[in-house]
């Protein structure tokens, strides 16, 4: 379980240095089902960080909320864990140009690990990242997809299986 929260801390640290949760809306639910356990929890987080816009040649200053949904799945042995946050509402402003930009896409991990005895010992993970950037006018809206596996060695260390990035630009 520890190894399935440091990959999720991971990303969100790459991602985003604001840890302060400004806007929280939480609701955990649960259900059991014979050896089946269900967990889902919402929320938001404060996104803040820059993105370099080929297309015009500046920085892009990308501010709001992305709101995420969690949910992870005990079935006997075996831990299912998936996060989901989503772009929409979240801005940007081009530092040089004023240029300002309406971000849409999704962050989507799932994980699967299994119980080892002692602690839920991750076995995969793939992560998806796919936004676009868009403004009014041609030729300034760019978009980043971004594709990770993980997996976890003997040791228990976690390494970066396979990476695309993919970049559409200048659209």
């Amino acid at each position: 379980m520890r190894r399935i929260f440091s990959i999720l801390s991971m990303l969100v640290l790459l991602t985003n240095c604001n840890k302060e949760v400004v806007k929280e809306n939480r609701m955990m639910s649960s259900t059991t089902n014979n050896s089946v356990t269900h967990n889902r929890s919402t929320s938001a987080m404060p996104v803040d960080y820059m993105e370099f816009n080929p297309c015009t040649q500046e920085y892009v200053h990308i501010t709001g909320f992305w709101d995420y949904t969690v949910t992870w799945v005990y079935v006997n042995n075996r831990l299912n864990y998936t996060y989901h946050f989503q772009y929409d509402g979240v801005t940007g402003i081009g530092l040089t140009s004023g240029i300002k930009y309406q971000a849409n896409g999704h962050v989507t991990e799932h994980d699967q690990s299994v119980w080892n005895g002692e602690f839920y010992q991750l076995e995969k993970s793939n992560s998806t990242n796919k936004i676009i950037f868009t403004s009014k006018g041609g030729g300034n809206n760019f978009s980043f997809y971004a594709f990770h596996h993980f997996k976890a060695e003997d040791d228990g260390t976690v390494t970066v299986d396979s990476s695309r990035y993919e970049f559409g630009y200048c659209q």
